[in-house]
């Protein structure tokens, strides 16, 4: 059965069985407008999502989403949906801009860094910016997004039980994390979400994330941690 259109400009999906804003073949400004005014009309829910839990949603698809995503946005979606405990809210729109997934209870966001849309200089003065109202944003480059590795699933953590099997696993779960975009996505999600962290690992955390910031001398490390916001 395909999705069905409503003359309000929405359309009911029958995979989620919610209805969402069809932005297909609309001018971008008016995209952008529309995202923009959602996210006006949805941030009390999210408030109350994120007072329940942390890692609640208010809504995951408000537009569909996939007409406004580049490739490697497509792909950092899929792997956000498929964590439970990771809430990023896509386009999210802060003062001028728009942070290609955000969470902004906690201001944390994570842009994807497509040579044709970025320049270093700029996205580092647009980062220090946000720091200044208390935003964190982290940044993987588009190589490493497209990049699928998973190491670390050959090296179970619950399974490691001597030293050398430990010193093997803990080499290739940093590899993992600083190599690929859904290593960087663990790192957050641990980091701001879980609240629970293993002190093995505190470390290899701390270090993704301060390598993937602009303004990573603002991160507590994980020793230090016991509210991460």
């Amino acid at each position: 059965m395909s999705d069905q259109q409503t003359n309000s400009g929405k359309t009911y999906s029958t995979y989620t069985g919610d209805f969402y804003w069809d932005i297909k073949g609309r001018p971008q400004t008016e995209v952008w407008g529309i995202i923009r005014q959602l996210y006006m009309e949805q941030l009390p829910k999210m408030i109350v999502a994120h007072e329940r839990n942390s890692s609640s949603w208010s809504a995951h698809d408000l537009v569909d989403w996939r007409a406004t995503f580049s490739p490697i946005e497509v792909i950092a979606w899929d792997l956000i949906k498929s964590r439970p405990n990771l809430v990023l809210y896509p386009q999210f729109p802060v003062f001028n801009y728009f942070i290609d997934f955000a969470n902004p209870l906690l201001k944390v966001g994570l842009e994807l860094d497509g040579k044709e849309f970025h320049d270093n200089a700029t996205d580092r003065e647009r980062d220090q910016m946000l720091a200044k109202y208390g935003w964190k944003i982290y940044r993987a480059s588009g190589s490493l997004s497209m990049k699928d590795i998973e190491l670390h699933e050959a090296f179970p953590h619950t399974g490691v039980r001597t030293e050398a099997e430990r010193t093997v696993y803990l080499s290739e779960y940093q590899k993992w994390m600083s190599s690929s975009l859904n290593g960087l996505l663990e790192a957050i999600s641990i980091y701001y979400f879980n609240k629970v962290h293993d002190e093995s690992l505190d470390l290899i955390i701390f270090q993704t994330l301060q390598d993937s910031s602009h303004t990573g001398k603002q991160l507590i490390s994980l020793t230090e941690l016991t509210e991460p916001f």
